[in-house]
């Protein structure tokens, strides 16, 4: 699908301040990636760390194996936090989180869903307090996994998954 007018994140943030980017991870670990991350957070007034699992773990026609971050990413989080304790985090993700691990280390969560072509722009008007997000979330989001009614049933198999958790 091709959007019509799309708006980037970074894009945007940079339309309100000056932005210093640098990837802090890969797929997996990257400790090159992560040292650069490091030490750009210790001269900047605000991180902002986006997090979540949309390209990693993600996707139609399976389950993902808990509701954490990937690894790589909380140590990240972790690993900022100590070089600069003014950071806010972003998550990209379909479904649920686990805040649980990372929510300490923030000023603040922004949850972003999977946002379509004019997420950048709202994620940016978000963060600098241009709009105020309101609205229902239409999904619980739990302090870790143990604490869903599925648990003691999760993940089933490829072919047969049992609800017992009744209503």
């Amino acid at each position: 699908m091709n959007p019509y007018k799309l708006s980037i994140p970074l894009e945007e943030i940079e339309k309100f301040a000056n932005v210093t980017y640098c990837a802090g991870y890969g797929k997996d670990r990257d400790y090159e990636l992560l040292a650069k991350a490091v030490q750009i957070a210790k001269s900047s007034e605000t991180v902002i760390i986006f997090a979540g699992t949309t390209e990693i773990i993600e996707s139609e026609g399976y389950d993902r194996e808990d509701i954490r971050l990937p690894d790589c990413q909380l140590e990240l989080i972790e690993k900022v936090y100590e070089a600069n304790k003014n950071i806010v985090v972003v998550t990209n993700s379909g479904s649920a989180l686990a805040f649980a691990e990372f929510q300490h280390y923030s000023k603040a969560v922004l949850h972003a869903w999977m946002q379509g072509q004019a997420g950048g722009r709202a994620i940016a008007e978000i963060l600098f307090g241009k709009v105020n997000p309101s609205g229902k979330l239409s999904e619980t989001f739990t302090v870790s996994l143990e604490s869903t009614p599925s648990y003691l049933n999760f993940p089933g198999d490829i072919r047969k998954v049992k609800y017992a958790e009744s209503v």
